[in-house]
């Protein structure tokens, strides 16, 4: 992104391959693309691409965000297995998608069923608390790869320095960031670069945590980034005690395209265009634009 005073040159983005969302052991049901007729088969996660970008001063301007394509959807990618193969080694078995015999494969038939495992929900460097009086982000992974959960074999095997000072520590993650609570944090969703806060009397909250790896910010976490007379990140209700959502991806459909004529049109108007009147590539911008390979969707 460009320098904010006039000295040249360009500073770069961070992309992190996060390997941990490329799955091979968590397979679900799931409609595949239209090539295919939309058969069911099973799918996994096989995307790893989440954007951070630093400035000049070492700051990052966001953190781990998710990436969507032009289209509005998401560039988490889900893509789809043939259920059987004829490898002896190392590929699906009957019991993987089918009740064993014995009757002792339930859990991992009600994962593949989707029953109660909801979508795969990616956890970055901070883990979201609410904390009944306030919100809270707190630090629970080291930063660089391998990103390693703090506490964890893989910290004591990679970081052996900085999983001994957790250990001598007393075991207790210290770096936090809180904002209090709008009167109170009773549950708490992060989706994309918001916290969705069931916040009591005080209704739905929505806050923005765009900013949340961003030391330049005295304020990690707000309510509204420039005046809340403007910006109202909230709704009113009688008491809301929880809140949720069917999928933590940000998943943007009413997103507007762009004509090779330089024109914004509506997805509507869009979807009537013959092909080769959009722009079908996307440069990656600070709200994580990429265009997506996926053509899978999944229903709850």
């Amino acid at each position: 992104m460009p320098n904010r005073h006039n000295e040249g040159g360009d500073t770069r983005n961070f992309t992190t391959y996060n390997y941990q969302v490329l799955r091979d052991d968590v397979f679900m049901l799931g409609r595949d693309g239209t090539v295919t007729g939309n058969r069911v088969a099973p799918v996994r996660s096989s995307s790893a691409v989440l954007v951070s970008s630093q400035n000049q001063n070492r700051e990052w301007i966001y953190s781990q965000q998710q990436t969507v394509s032009a289209e509005g959807f998401s560039g988490q990618t889900f893509n789809t297995h043939v259920p059987h193969t004829v490898r002896a080694t190392e590929t699906k078995t009957c019991t993987d998608c089918h009740v064993a015999k014995s009757n002792d494969n339930n859990a991992w038939m009600a994962q593949l069923l989707l029953q109660g495992t909801n979508f795969v929900n990616f956890m970055g460097r901070y883990v979201y608390v609410a904390s009944g009086d306030g919100l809270e982000a707190v630090v629970a992974t080291e930063r660089t790869e391998p990103q390693a959960v703090i506490g964890s074999t893989l910290q004591k095997i990679a970081y052996p320095r900085n999983y001994q000072n957790f250990v001598n520590g007393g075991r207790e993650l210290r770096e936090a960031y809180e904002h209090k609570g709008n009167p109170r944090a009773l549950q708490v969703q992060l989706r994309g670069e918001y916290a969705y806060v069931a916040a009591g009397e005080g209704g739905l909250r929505v806050y923005d945590v765009a900013q949340i790896d961003q030391k330049g910010f005295s304020e990690r976490i707000t309510t509204a980034p420039v005046s809340r007379f403007g910006q109202k990140f909230y709704l009113k209700t009688k008491y809301a005690t929880a809140v949720a959502a069917p999928s933590t991806l940000a998943v943007d459909p009413a997103r507007w395209r762009m004509t090779t004529e330089g024109k914004m049109v509506d997805p509507e108007t869009a979807r009537q265009l013959r092909a080769g009147k959009l722009i079908t590539k996307s440069s990656l911008s600070i709200r994580c634009t990429l265009i997506s390979t996926s053509s899978i969707s999944l229903k709850d």
